[in-house]
């Protein structure tokens, strides 16, 4: 089945708590590597400003840090913008980083709201 996302707004937030109470319906394996990929992509940035910020006097390791986080960004312009291109959704490429950065962030938080409503 294909859905058309929500652009914005209650709409959108609906959209994403019904995927994430939809996730019950998967295998175990499935669920646990949507999980990690979550748990992941928030801890790297929060790993990445603090390694950062803690290694500002020592140079060579801030090189490190910072280089990893290039890294990253890089390998994910190339996968993503090869997927957009093939999809035709070549608009998205310049906003790869900033959907990262929101996924990693507003995810946990819809995920939170979600489990809590169905504590009610």
């Amino acid at each position: 089945t294909i859905i058309q996302p929500q652009e914005v707004g209650a709409k959108w937030f609906r959209q994403k708590r019904f995927q994430f109470i939809s996730r019950s319906h998967y295998k175990f394996g499935q669920r646990l590597l949507l999980s990690l990929y979550n748990a992941s992509s928030l801890l790297f940035y929060f790993a990445a400003v603090a390694a950062i910020l803690v290694n500002v006097v020592n140079l060579v390791w801030l090189l490190v840090a910072v280089g990893l986080v290039v890294l990253k960004i890089a390998s994910q312009y190339i996968v993503l913008g090869k997927a957009a291109a093939k999809l035709n959704e070549k608009k998205l490429i310049p906003l790869f980083l900033l959907y990262d950065l929101l996924f990693a962030f507003l995810n946990p938080l819809i995920n939170l709201a979600t489990n809590f409503e169905k504590w009610k």
